[in-house]
């Protein structure tokens, strides 16, 4: 066998090379780049869902800002209302819408508190609205009126005084959110001053 040409050699050792380095591409390179695409595939999967979370989610930016609105508000709306008190505060106080309206207070008796219901006028409209409907659609808006509580008080007083008085003292209890005049009751008096029951409702929160 004739040795090889020196340029033989040269061309054997560059192919060894080349073998070399495509053998290193492949087993090296190629799975490095593959395991780069996947990654990067799972990156840009990871970002848009991150995107779509993101969307789906409630923005509670504004959360805190939120919060001290409704208390302000419902602090503003607490203003038209008593606070739950016993029943020797609550004397007090319709003695005295009593005596501020000219009239003598004579005697007075309370109920223990109670807790009655308390319709929104919304579910006003919606309870006038069923009155007209057929009897499936009552049952749909019976469970869809939603009702509240509100802790009330029932007080008696009688009063002497005159008419008109006791008259005013309706009209400006009514005109509240936290007091209305469930009854009046005149005595059989044929004189200018009378004795009258005037029966409050009294609610708190």
């Amino acid at each position: 066998m004739n040795s090889l040409s020196k340029r033989e050699k040269t061309l054997i050792y560059i192919l060894i090379c080349m073998v070399v380095f495509i053998g290193g591409l492949l087993l090296l390179v190629l799975p490095t780049f593959e395991n780069y695409s996947t990654a990067k595939t799972a990156n840009d999967d990871a970002k848009a869902q991150l995107q779509i979370t993101k969307a789906s989610m409630p923005d509670y930016s504004t959360l805190d800002e939120n919060v001290t609105k409704l208390k302000k508000e419902l602090n503003e709306v607490k203003k038209y209302f008593y606070n739950e008190m016993d029943k020797e505060d609550l004397d007090q106080i319709i003695t005295q819408i009593a005596v501020e309206h000219n009239l003598i207070p004579v005697n007075l008796s309370m109920s223990e508190i109670t807790s009655e219901e308390v319709m929104s006028y919304e579910n006003y409209l919606a309870s006038q609205a069923k009155e007209t409907t057929t009897t499936d659609n009552k049952n749909q808006n019976e469970t869809a009126i939603t009702k509240t509580t509100s802790k009330v008080y029932s007080v008696s007083l009688l009063v002497e005084g005159n008419v008109l008085d006791v008259q005013r003292l309706v009209n400006d209890a009514n005109q509240t959110y936290s007091m209305k005049i469930a009854s009046v009751q005149y005595s059989e008096q044929e004189e200018d001053v009378k004795q009258m029951t005037i029966t409050f409702k009294i609610y708190m929160i």
